[in-house]
């Protein structure tokens, strides 16, 4: 107590004792005690600096004020979009300190030191991908294509041909998809069907593509299919057989089945293993060879994973017209279903062709970015729908202390913040590629993003009062 008292009173004392000796120089004579100029004091005041926002080129909103005054070397906040900047087809992500943004970047909740000039923050717009230009194409070789970006849970879901809308069972919900929104099959009860027709029976009697965005449940465990072509009595009756079957096994690899009658068929599976809580695209095609023989393609993002020739047909002869269309189970009666999938399907397309290799992985390109920034210092990974900030800070903490800071974060509006379950965080890192994870999420618009371990909320198995981490470089 006594050591702060003094600290605090050496400091008044030494001010004190400054202008004292002013006032004292002010009135003493010198030399022989004649008169002697007075010495004067001045007093100046700190330069301080400011900081603009620039809307960069906005169309709407306004830009945030900052009114501080600050002398170099102040700790500067940057401040977020809080006037709902916005510039016509284009989405705010960041700030900088040069207009075409070669400069700095921050976000919001940023720092930085007030040099000895002022500064000025420019918007930064990237452009909005325009739904019309990603996912499937709508061309003359699609028999149909379901976007799956339908805004209630009881709607059908649409044909973009207008011609095969697929009613919904079980009031699919609808989630964050890879390119605008999916629908989420639960593994019992919520699917799509509809009936077929002479149209579909001889698309599925000859050459074919099914191609889909696929995001497996994490408590994925079960046989689900992802499209089938079949009557009520397919295992019973010749006329009802499979036409065409596309799933998803429990060892999480993709299968196509051929059917040769209503008791045999041809499996072969992906050598992929898909992973849950991450958008796949999965494509198959079947191309005819010769008098009922067939050569089955899987590619797994837009990459070739295995091919099969010489594949038998079916021993006799069904035209598929009484059949009935399947997404996400296998039908054994309109609004009867099984083997569904438990998962989220998205932007989904069948082809009366083969479709290329060049066609494929042309698909799979046409899926918009992985990450959108909010413009508040939040970054939605669109893989999944989860929303991370986007600047995380560097102090390091320990598990207790990570989880009771995350809830009780506020930031950008929002008070629901928590760790990432184990799944999660190794997630947003997946599909890293070039020199590390870490300069790859810098590519991707995050930043201070450390080469060390991150706790998640996911309770270590051998060790209860511990948790989970994942270490970003390793």
């Amino acid at each position: 107590m006594f050591t702060a008292s003094h600290e605090r009173i050496s400091n008044f004392s030494l001010a004190a004792l400054v202008l004292l000796v002013s006032l004292l120089l002010a009135n003493c004579g010198g030399g022989g005690g004649g008169d002697s100029a007075a010495t004067t004091t001045t007093t100046t005041t700190a330069t301080t600096y400011t900081v603009t926002y620039d809307g960069n080129g906005s169309t709407s909103g306004s830009v945030p004020i900052d009114a501080t005054a600050y002398e170099a070397g102040a700790t500067v906040t940057i401040l977020g979009n809080s006037g709902s900047l916005s510039k016509t087809g284009y989405s705010f992500t960041s700030w900088n300190t040069l207009s075409n943004g070669t400069g700095t970047t921050y976000v919001q909740s940023q720092t930085f030191l007030m040099g000895s000039a002022n500064v000025t923050l420019y918007a930064q717009w990237a452009a909005a991908p325009s739904m019309l230009s990603l996912g499937h194409k709508l061309d003359a070789s699609t028999v149909a294509l379901w976007r799956f970006d339908e805004s209630a849970v009881y709607a059908n879901a649409v044909d973009e041909t207008g011609n095969y809308p697929l009613t919904q069972f079980g009031r699919p919900e609808i989630y964050t998809g890879r390119i605008g929104t999916s629908r989420l099959l639960n593994g019992s009860s919520r699917y799509f069907q509809r009936v077929g027709d002479a149209i579909l029976g001889d698309v599925f009697t000859n050459d074919w593509t099914y191609e889909a965005w696929i995001n497996l449940d994490p408590a994925f465990s079960a046989q689900g299919e992802l499209m089938i072509y079949n009557g009520s009595n397919f295992s019973a009756i010749n006329a009802d057989t499979i036409l065409a079957e596309v799933g998803v096994l429990a060892n999480k690899k993709i299968y196509w089945h051929q059917w040769q009658n209503t008791a045999a068929y041809t499996e072969i599976t992906s050598t992929t293993v898909l992973q849950t809580g991450r958008f796949y695209h999965v494509a198959v095609s079947r191309s005819g060879q010769g008098i009922n023989l067939f050569t089955y393609r899987i590619y797994i993002n837009g990459v070739l994973d295995t091919v099969t020739t010489d594949v038998a047909g079916l021993d006799y002869i069904v035209d598929g017209d009484t059949h009935t269309l399947g997404l996400g189970c296998v039908i054994s009666g309109l609004g009867s279903a099984g083997n569904v999938l438990k998962g989220r399907v998205d932007d989904t397309r069948i082809s009366k062709i083969a479709r290329s290799a060049a066609e494929v992985l042309e698909s799979y390109q046409r899926k918009g970015p992985l990450f959108t920034s909010n413009g508040d210092g939040t970054t939605i990974d669109n893989r999944t729908g989860l929303v991370w900030i986007t600047s995380p800070d560097s102090t390091t903490r320990t598990w207790s202390m990570s989880d009771y800071d995350s809830k009780a974060l506020d930031f950008a509006g929002n008070a629901d913040w928590r760790l990432p379950a184990i799944h999660e965080l190794q997630g947003v890192i997946q599909d890293w590629t070039g020199a590390s994870p870490s300069a790859w999420l810098a590519s991707q618009g995050f930043s201070n993003v450390q080469p060390i371990f991150y706790w998640s909320i996911t309770t270590n198995a051998t060790f209860s009062n511990n948790a989970e981490t994942v270490v970003i470089d390793q």
